[in-house]
């Protein structure tokens, strides 16, 4: 088998999960486009490695007009996937902005992330000119993507990476795994409490430390109403914080005004 028959082969087989969200042989619906862009800036910056498996430099300003290309190209590939199965009525791009209010209530929000490429702003503005990216001044793209998918539900699909638009009740498209995907209300819940209950480390977020996944799954089923989920992430504080219950009380309300998404953005 020679190498263009294997790709078509690994082409063949892979699955982008569409059947699991929609019936493909009916015609297709209206939608509106949310696309959290944020990441697409870092896998068009991402320089890989040479034939022999060693990494590339990284860009420099001198490869700016190669990387406007690749980012429409980029942005054409994911607009005509999505475009493969829906009607595309609207599309709304956003991106980071400036003063975002997460960062005034805890200053160390985020700190732990390195300095952006320096490249990044270049590209926002090249984004905002080519394909009309919308930036999220005073909150994240997320909290944009939230509000206009409380007020469309089920007339949006969702363009997006970053796990925490998954508290969302919608259809989405994963741009990094190119799959599908469809969180139900309940799933979306499930979803919400599990990120509170876990903090978000990676944003340098630790309000709950020693609390695990197994942690976790042993105490949160799918399908609890608004109180159990309540009283079983209050018992989690608790435990975190060795029945110190200022502290639990304390740690829990910073949790929640900075991890829950926004849905009341004034766009």
């Amino acid at each position: 088998m020679n190498i263009q028959e294997v790709n078509k082969t690994a082409f063949q087989d892979f699955d982008n999960k569409i059947s699991e969200v929609i019936d493909i042989t009916l015609p297709k619906e209206d939608k509106v486009l949310l696309w959290d862009y944020d990441s697409i800036f870092y896998h068009c910056l991402h320089s890989g490695n040479d034939e022999f498996g060693n990494k590339n430099p990284e860009y420099t300003i001198d490869d700016l007009e190669f990387l406007q290309g690749k980012l429409d190209e980029m942005t054409l590939k994911h607009l005509t996937e999505v475009e493969n199965y829906f009607n595309i009525v609207a599309t709304y791009i956003f991106v980071a902005g400036k003063d975002n209010f997460r960062k005034k209530l805890y200053l160390d929000y985020k700190a732990n992330r390195p300095e952006k490429h320096e490249l990044i702003p270049k590209l926002y503005e090249y984004a905002h000119l080519r394909h009309n990216v919308i930036f999220s001044d005073g909150y994240e793209a997320e909290d944009y993507v939230a509000t206009l998918s409380a007020k469309l539900k089920d007339k949006a699909i969702i363009a997006y990476v970053d796990h925490d638009l998954l508290e969302l009740p919608s259809i989405f498209y994963n741009y990094s795994k190119l799959t599908w995907s469809k969180v139900t209300e309940e799933e979306a819940k499930y979803n919400l409490y599990k990120k509170l209950c876990l903090s978000e480390p990676g944003d340098n977020v630790k309000t709950t430390p020693g609390i695990g996944i197994k942690y976790f799954e042993k105490n949160f089923q799918i399908g609890m109403t608004d109180e159990e989920y309540e009283e079983a992430l209050f018992a989690a504080y608790m435990k975190a914080w060795k029945n110190n219950e200022d502290k639990a009380i304390e740690q829990l309300a910073l949790a929640k005004s900075i991890l829950c998404l926004k849905t009341d953005v004034n766009l």
